[in-house]
């Protein structure tokens, strides 16, 4: 699960076949949608998950992940949960 910043809201969430990077496509308190991505980074003794990109502002959830999609080479290729 994508950590988001309190008053989002993940509506679907996609994780890399690898494992490594996932993706949540979330609503704003204000009804709008975006999504945020995050890397695992491994490192000799230890293990987490760092923010590495935040999306625009869309109207609908299906924009949001549309844009996602377009953007993220790995998220293209990955059937919809």
């Amino acid at each position: 699960m994508v950590w988001l910043p309190q008053g989002l809201v993940a509506v679907k969430e996609f994780a890399s076949v690898d494992g490594f990077h996932r993706v949540a496509i979330f609503r704003r308190q204000n009804g709008l949608f975006g999504y945020a991505q995050e890397r695992l980074v491994k490192e000799a003794d230890t293990t987490y998950w760092e923010p590495s990109g935040e999306s625009g502002i869309y109207e609908t959830a299906e924009a949001a992940e549309q844009s996602a999609r377009s953007e993220i080479a790995w998220l293209r290729e990955k059937n919809s949960n």
